[in-house]
């Protein structure tokens, strides 16, 4: 049944892209749809996205038990690394809008058009003006909001309970709600105490608290859900950003 879904949904974009081809701007201006094809034994490829330092390369470390992620408080991803957890591609990508690092954004921006899923993480610091607006352009202007997870990392890290956090970031989801998207909170620092923790009982209460089961458990029920929709909507991103980038040489 997936496959039939999978071919059908193949075969409406593919005949939109062919028509959008037949427009002579396209070509001129060196956009080619051959890149944007994609077919049904293509790899799922998910995207952890966000901001700066808000753990994407702990939580994938938790999430694959990878030993040879490199994690800590400074810049540990500065390219797009790429790792396999179960049927799944895993993205790693740098922090976004840090002001500092313009190929950072480029790399990540490219990750988000070519990704099939996004998983945008934030802390518990929840959005900042620069980052919630980039948030809200994949959901309003790009239309991604249902192929987008939400993660709130560093939970433990303050007091504030989870309706507070889901109250504060509501503003920045609209015109959407907090019940419109899948959100999951961990606290991958929790995770990795645990796991340097002698005590039996000290390290379940860790666990317990990072809520790591929770994340992977979210994981693989949003791949599974949201994975065909993310496949075959994946050439449609890419050929938002690319007439926007035409849209804007003609302007």
């Amino acid at each position: 049944m997936e496959d039939l879904k999978f071919n059908h949904y193949r075969n409406l974009i593919s005949e939109f892209l062919t028509k959008v081809s037949i427009d002579s701007l396209i070509t001129k201006h060196g956009i080619n749809l051959s890149e944007m094809c994609f077919d049904s034994t293509d790899e799922l490829n998910i995207a952890f996205i966000g901001q700066y330092s808000a753990g994407k390369s702990s939580l994938i470390k938790g999430l694959t038990g990878l030993n040879d992620i490199l994690i800590g408080s400074g810049v540990t991803t500065d390219t797009v690394n790429k790792y396999h957890y179960k049927e799944l591609v895993i993205w790693d990508t740098p922090g976004i809008l840090a002001g500092k690092r313009e190929q950072h954004d480029e790399a990540s921006f490219a990750a988000m058009d070519q990704a099939d899923l996004l998983i945008y993480v934030i802390t518990n610091e929840l959005f900042d003006d620069v980052v919630g607006a980039a948030f809200r352009d994949l959901c309003v202007a790009k239309g991604r909001e249902k192929e987008i997870l939400l993660v709130i990392n560093k939970s433990q890290s303050d007091s504030g309970t989870t309706e507070t956090k889901l109250n504060s970031i509501a503003e920045v989801l609209e015109p959407k709600i907090p019940e419109d998207f899948p959100i999951v909170f961990v606290d991958a620092e929790s995770y990795f105490e645990a796991l340097d923790e002698e005590d039996i009982n000290d390290k379940q209460e860790l666990i317990a608290l990072s809520n790591i089961e929770g994340f992977i458990e979210a994981i693989d029920c949003f791949s599974q859900d949201r994975g065909l929709l993310g496949r075959v909507t994946t050439p449609l991103a890419l050929l938002h950003t690319k007439l926007t980038e035409l849209l804007e040489r003609l302007a």
